[in-house]
């Protein structure tokens, strides 16, 4: 049943941001949020929606394999953002960084959670894939919360 409307919802959109956790509880198998994950990145694999995120989810999702020496799994992290088909991986640039900033101070959110949702919002997503419930806060992006689903 949940996994039929996360599906539903998943739907509503032609393009969404997918923050850092996302990948993390996919990649790790996370058995919670696995059933989620599978079916966001099986709508990405296949074309039915595009997914975009800040290339500070790289940097984000390499620091455990970093401090666990694990080349291994830091190569198949990069190798999933970096080549995964329909999901794009977008550099910080000028107006991101003002948009981040514009939704920093609005919605008193982190700076990285600013560069996310206006990554997202700079590629034209109308959804945010995350788990974090501070970002409920930003109205200009639908906010789909993994937690909803279970």
């Amino acid at each position: 049943m949940e996994q039929a409307s996360f599906a539903t919802a998943l739907n509503r959109h032609r393009i969404v941001g997918v923050d850092s956790m996302v990948f993390i509880y996919h990649v790790e198998a996370h058995p919670s949020y696995l059933p989620l994950t599978r079916a966001l990145f099986k709508h990405i694999e296949t074309g039915k929606i595009k997914a975009v995120t800040s290339m500070l989810s790289l940097t984000e999702v390499l620091i455990q394999p970093y401090r666990k020496g694990r080349r291994d799994l830091a190569v198949f992290y990069r190798a999933l953002l970096t080549e995964y088909p329909h999901l794009e991986i977008r550099p910080l640039d000028l107006e991101t960084a003002e948009l981040a900033a514009a939704i920093r101070a609005r919605y008193e959110t982190s700076t990285p959670d600013g560069i996310q949702t206006a990554t997202a919002m700079q590629q034209g997503a109308t959804a945010f894939i995350t788990n974090d419930r501070r970002l409920a806060r930003v109205k200009e992006l639908d906010i789909v919360l993994l937690d909803s689903y279970l």
